[in-house]
């Protein structure tokens, strides 16, 4: 059982080492400098909106209103919750922040903790 742990995390670190998490996201500073806006999110015919879960990777994160620590807060997360993204990273207020809600995989149901969180908060 030991040895399983221990493979667990190497390939765990490993895994975190290669793909890194919460960095700088890989994108154009052109593409981070704009907040997604109401249109973005809403749903046209033909188009397709990514999305991407994401996990919790520190103890707590904080869900906002708007990006940044100084708008309301509106839910907390905790360590190895899921997050589904619906935008795209970008830069407000010094930090990187992600838009999107809580998400629990079938056949759970979670409701709430839709808004925006640091992006470093997420692996």
């Amino acid at each position: 059982m030991k040895n399983l742990r221990m493979l667990v995390c190497l390939v765990g670190g490993a895994t975190l080492f290669g793909m890194g998490c919460g960095g700088e996201p890989l994108e154009t500073p052109g593409e981070l400098e704009q907040q997604p806006t109401s249109e973005e999110s809403s749903s046209e015919p033909g188009r397709v909106q990514q999305q991407t879960v994401y996990s919790v990777c520190w103890s707590e994160l904080g869900v906002y209103e708007g990006p940044s620590t100084g708008t309301s807060l509106t839910g907390l997360l905790k360590y190895g919750n899921h997050f589904n993204t619906d935008s795209s990273v970008f830069w407000s207020n010094g930090e990187y922040w992600v838009r999107g809600g809580l998400y629990c995989y079938p056949p759970y149901n979670c409701y709430g903790g839709y808004g925006y969180v640091r992006w470093g908060g997420l692996c």
